[in-house]
């Protein structure tokens, strides 16, 4: 989605920041972060600089994009950063099938699937 406050605007939605959930966010595309398939608003720029310095802090449930599986990513998570998004997978394999042909996975367009257990 290329601005989803455009979306999110006509129906007077109010968002928390997601690094400061007692803050209202903005929804512009100067205040929000991106994570894998998700985007998260936040109420400044100093909390959207603290969003990108640690995203696995802020982010909470994330989707996998090669296998659409739903996981909360830790320090540990293979990352790789593309097109200035960092994206996280829940495992090695995953990331090294993403950075070889990052095209199909970069933006979602099938079902996600169930969170992961662990």
């Amino acid at each position: 989605m290329q601005d989803p406050a455009a979306h999110l605007l006509p129906f007077d939605v109010v968002l928390d920041s997601a690094v400061d959930p007692s803050r209202t966010a903005i929804l512009d595309q100067d205040h929000w972060a991106r994570v894998n398939h998700e985007i998260y608003f936040v109420a400044d720029a100093a909390e959207r600089a603290a969003f990108l310095g640690d995203p696995i802090r802020y982010c909470g449930v994330i989707t996998d994009p090669v296998t659409g599986e739903r996981f909360r990513p830790v320090p540990t998570s293979p990352r790789f950063d593309y097109q200035g998004r960092p994206y996280y997978f829940l495992t090695e394999e995953h990331r090294s099938q993403f950075q070889a042909d990052p095209v199909p996975y970069a933006d979602p367009t099938g079902k996600m699937v169930p969170r992961s257990s662990g």
